[in-house]
């Protein structure tokens, strides 16, 4: 009994600390802390884990007294531990609208944990909210101190130099009237002390970037990402910085012209990062100029020349590819983009398919013909395929699986490909898929079900069970057993759908 009670208070906390840490939902985490703590009732972590949870959902008189209940165990005692507590309070005040009340609490841990920055910067912004200008650069300036004597490095998320200068500087514009030098002059004075500060690495430039943000300050946050990229750092940070561009240029400054511009300078600096082609398809497409960043592309696959580009430069090339099938109507085009993917020898199972789809729509039925007839050549009809065969055959089953017309092709190649290696993680994958677009298929299911049971993969099974027990013809038993291993999973939601 006592192995099953230390094993529940585990699986709680490791649920809870999904929802805090890993998914930053500390609302969501309330049930699992509940749980874990009806276990052991002393635990100060979860006890304060669960008042922020509470204070996220709005449920601010309970996340109040569990933070009194909290700061009470310290007694006299000053931490940073119960300096955290009372950052919470401020929240909750904050959020109650008692400002006065949520300063006093934050300047209480702000004097708890004196090197702590992001305290202070917190309390910096409350009392500007409050209107309190005097009390918020006093803040800002002691801030500035802590800053400066123990650097925040590589951390971009931890307080920096540069954005509690920009926030002294706008302090220093706001107060200072029309034809007031001195006042001016401060200010000019924090706005080149804040950009020179952030350009010195690309953490301090993306500190400075969100202050930026805040106050909407577009045009001079494209100036320091400017500045920051004449230093000529390494490709894979100047991606980064041509992609913060583009997205302040189509965002906030309402340029997508130049945004497509940026985002096709970040990807010929790092074209092997495939979230930047995204981005750059979805704003040609938005711009009417698919053909624009299909060319870039094009002369990105141009220079890469070394032994391992192949498969990158077809991956490239049939993503340029489905841009023109797809955003552009260019058919044609797209054609001439996979048949150099087929010449490549990389990704042929997709370039064949490819274009066939494409031969198709434009009637061409000898191209059709050709390339269907090279897939399966690719297959094989070994009764032991090689290898390479076996990658075919679940390549193209996976392929197929999502054709409405090629759908019992497709699971033919996979329950080849089975046999002949059982890859349990791919196979389920590819069934799962199956499954959802064929749901009364009794062959798709029982291999579903052979596969789920077997594999090892829990939320698989859990995803069979789920699909047979919603079908017309299922058992009691058959439901009963979706529900029972949706609980063992702690997924009680799904059991009770």
């Amino acid at each position: 009994m006592l192995n099953d009670e230390k094993l529940s208070r585990e699986f709680a906390r490791e649920a809870s600390s999904i929802y805090l840490v890993k998914l930053s939902s500390p609302a969501k985490a309330i049930p699992a802390l509940e749980t874990a703590l009806l276990l052991d009732p002393t635990d100060k972590e979860l006890r304060s884990a669960l008042a922020t949870g509470q204070r996220v959902a709005g449920r601010l008189p309970e996340a109040r007294a569990a933070l009194a209940d909290l700061i009470n165990d310290f007694g006299r005692r000053r931490s940073p531990e119960r300096a955290a507590l009372h950052v919470e309070l401020a929240r909750i005040s904050q959020a109650e609208g008692k400002l006065d009340e949520a300063m006093a609490e934050m300047e209480s841990a702000s004097k708890m944990d004196v090197s702590n920055a992001s305290i202070q910067k917190e309390l910096a912004e409350m009392a500007r909210a409050a209107g309190q200008f005097d009390k918020a650069e006093r803040t800002y300036r002691a801030l500035l101190l802590v800053v400066r004597r123990t650097p925040p490095g590589d951390d971009e998320n931890a307080v920096g130099q540069s954005e509690v200068l920009f926030e002294l500087h706008k302090l220093a514009a706001s107060r200072a009237p029309a034809g007031d030098g001195a006042e001016n002059a401060q200010a000019k004075e924090l706005l080149e002390s804040a950009i020179e500060a952030s350009v010195t690495s690309d953490a301090e430039v993306r500190r400075l970037r969100r202050s930026l943000i805040v106050h909407n300050e577009g045009e001079l946050l494209l100036k320091v990402l400017e500045k920051r990229l004449a230093t000529n750092p390494e490709a894979k940070s100047q991606a980064r910085l041509l992609s913060d561009m583009a997205e302040t240029l189509d965002l906030q400054l309402g340029r997508p012209n130049e945004a497509l511009d940026a985002l096709i300078r970040a990807i010929g600096a790092m074209p092997s990062q495939i979230d930047l082609h995204d981005r750059a398809r979805e704003l040609a497409k938005r711009t009417n100029q698919t053909k624009r960043f299909v060319d870039a592309v094009d002369a990105v696959v141009d220079r890469l020349r070394r032994k391992d580009d192949p498969p990158l430069i077809a991956g490239l090339l049939m993503r340029a590819g489905e841009a023109l099938e797809q955003d552009a109507n260019d058919l044609k085009g797209a054609a001439n983009l996979y048949r150099r993917v087929e010449i490549l020898g990389e990704q042929l199972a997709e370039a064949f398919y490819a274009q066939a789809r494409v031969a198709a729509a434009l009637g061409d039925h000898a191209e059709q013909a050709r390339t269907l007839d090279k897939m399966f050549e690719l297959a094989g009809t070994d009764v032991e395929p090689t290898p390479a065969q076996v990658d075919a055959l679940y390549r193209l089953a996976e392929i197929f699986l999502v054709s409405d017309a090629r759908r019992k092709q497709g699971f033919e190649l996979l329950e080849r490909a089975f046999a002949a290696e059982p890859r349990w993680a791919q196979a389920g994958r590819l069934l799962k898929v199956a499954a959802a677009n064929a749901p009364g298929d009794d062959k798709v299911l029982a291999m579903y079900e052979r596969v789920a049971r077997n594999g090892g993969d829990t939320e698989l099974l859990l995803d069979f069970l789920e699909r047979r027990a919603a079908l017309a013809t299922a058992t009691a038993q058959q439901i009963k057993e979706a529900v029972d291993v949706a609980i063992d999973q702690g997924q009680e939601q799904r059991a009770e759908a």
